[in-house]
């Protein structure tokens, strides 16, 4: 990797496309044609071609393949072994003197998508296979502590076709690495035949799918498929020739000559100015952060002018929790990712000041009681922290779009917002009782929304009937093997519990129960954030007369990784 002028400059890459939920390809743009064709291998004794160029001929549907890979990732590789067995299948291989496995190619027909995946070269042989990886992921995750059977649940379940996530980089059978990130549903992929930097490829998809998000509003698959006039010209602008050139959101407003089609918010959901000045003039909604940097055309075509466009820039102090807690309620550990993330519509780029709490403490043990003490903190690029130390306040100019201000992590203790308690009994020789108590231990003027508690089940679950007290429903996923609890609104200082009653289909052991859990839980808390880090004011730094901008702050905790043992 080379850095020039503040850029990182990659090794090229071959294609950049995007796919949406359902693995249709949205944009596509090809930097390099012929990419992909593998190792070169002469033509078979008949003069049929090898089978690396027959796998070539189906570069027209690497988007499909990547897809699939990814949506059925533990499932392909198992269902690949399986069917490339000697007896049941159809496909006749041969072992050369390399010992490498070569497909008979007497048909003219290219073999289909079942044949590649049977190829033992891309199966469990293969170093680059989806089951060898995930078998690795699977132990690394049984070595963190959550339980001594988490590795051997992770082979089974992946030798079984269990789902589970693709890693961000892999290799396909036509030789190309594909790199990707998911960002709202939406699937945002690079494929190269070079040896790239996958860090830096994976920062340039980010800053991809960022820049869609300051230019259109919102980041959705409605809102890229209306604008994908305007998409391929940032795309252009941002990617030449499959080189990274500009990827700031402020750098690229002289060469963008298209005005975003501004999707309108979904009926009901409150974002029109109106309806949240009819609540409070002195909230809005929370789509009202969703509207592009630049003037741009409503769905019915009128313009948008950009004197009707409101001065104004909306802070969120965002906190992810990791909290693993005992089948008691003590907290094992526990640590908080946070940011104090904005996004600006100030005209002018005008100075603006910010204010943190006043016995804020950046470092360990170095805070009186009841002080907010920060581990360790980073700063944006555009921060002057001449004051930060005495003042604990920062001056910054506001770059255009989206950015995150602060980032910074806790690992001191904190009162978690919920608290799970499991417990399982035996009431008979097939039957197990789980009951998972969770309460809610944040101020009673705070809720929690959409919580979702997951419960595993044992494998040889056979029937599994749930019984909810309080709010929310439950189900129990078969194919998964696992109960959803899931609540809508979780008011703080309340305490909800499910039942869960369990027939399995063989007799219970201690290896079977301890199949049970352990027990995950999704969650939001709007206006609430644990470390108590709070916004003193943010304003501007000199007055300007006659400018008065709208400032918005909002707090939302979220969960990372919220896991209670069993």
């Amino acid at each position: 990797i080379v850095v020039r002028s503040g850029y990182f400059i990659i090794k090229m890459i071959s294609t950049l496309f995007i796919l949406s939920p359902r693995g249709d390809t949205i944009l596509n743009r090809t930097y390099r044609s012929g990419c992909g064709t593998g190792p070169a291998a002469p033509p078979s004794e008949d003069g049929a071609p090898a089978a690396d160029v027959i796998l070539a001929a189906h570069e027209r549907s690497y988007a499909e393949e990547f897809f699939r890979r990814v949506r059925f990732w533990g499932q392909v590789a198992g269902g690949g072994d399986s069917s490339g067995g000697a007896d049941g299948s159809e496909e006749k291989k041969e072992e050369g003197a390399s010992g490498q496995h070569r497909h008979d190619v007497s048909d003219d027909d290219p073999p289909t998508d079942a044949e590649i995946v049977s190829d033992p070269r891309f199966g469990l042989s293969d170093p680059y296979s989806n089951t060898a990886v995930d078998v690795s992921r699977s132990g690394a995750a049984g070595d963190g502590g959550v339980g001594d059977d988490d590795e051997e649940v992770g082979e089974t379940a992946v030798v079984h076709g269990a789902k589970t996530d693709a890693p961000p980089v892999f290799l396909l059978p036509d030789g190309l690495s594909y790199i990707h990130v998911k960002r709202n549903g939406l699937y945002f992929v690079a494929s190269t035949p070079s040896n790239v930097s996958p860090t830096a490829t994976i920062e340039l998809l980010s800053k991809v799918a960022r820049v869609a998000k300051d230019y259109c509003g919102t980041l959705s698959e409605e809102s890229i498929r209306r604008n994908f006039v305007l998409l391929y010209e940032l795309i252009d602008e941002m990617v030449d020739y499959g080189y990274p050139q500009i990827t700031r959101t402020e750098d690229l407003k002289g060469f963008i000559y298209n005005d975003p089609i501004m999707v309108n918010p979904a009926p009901g959901s409150g974002a029109g100015g109106a309806v949240s000045s009819m609540v409070n003039p002195k909230t809005a909604s929370a789509n009202a952060v969703n509207k592009p940097i630049i003037s741009g055309v409503t769905v019915d075509g009128k313009k948008q002018s950009s004197s009707s466009q409101k001065n104004e820039i909306f802070v969120d102090i965002l906190e992810r929790l990791n909290v693993l807690f005992t089948a008691n309620g003590y907290v094992l550990n526990s640590s908080i990712d946070g940011c104090i993330q904005m996004k600006s519509y100030l005209a002018g780029k005008p100075e603006l000041r910010l204010a943190l709490n006043e016995d804020l403490v950046v470092g360990k043990g170095t805070g009186a009681y009841g002080a907010v003490v920060l581990d360790d903190c980073n700063f944006n690029d555009c921060c002057n922290l001449a004051d930060f130390d005495s003042q604990r306040t920062l001056s910054f100019y506001p770059p255009d779009g989206e950015f995150s201000l602060i980032n910074y992590r806790l690992t001191s203790e904190f009162r978690p917002p919920f608290r799970i308690f499991p417990s399982v009994e035996e009431t008979a020789h097939d039957k197990l009782e789980v009951s998972v108590l969770v309460r809610a231990e944040m101020p009673d003027n705070n809720y929690g929304a959409n919580v979702i508690v997951e419960v595993p089940l044992p494998r040889c679950t056979s029937v599994a009937s749930c019984h909810v007290s309080g709010v929310g429903t439950a189900e129990y996923v078969a194919s998964e093997r696992k109960v959803l609890w899931s609540i809508k609104k979780f008011s703080g200082q309340t305490e909800h519990s499910l039942k869960i009653s369990v027939t399995s289909s063989t007799r219970l052991n201690s290896q079977i129960r301890k199949e049970v859990g352990p027990i995950s839980m999704n969650f939001e808390v709007p206006m609430f954030n644990v470390s108590n880090l709070q916004v003193r004011y943010l304003r501007l730094a000199h007055q300007i007369p006659g400018y008065s901008p709208y400032r918005w702050v909002r707090y939302v905790t979220q969960s990372s990784s919220y896991v209670c043992r069993v």
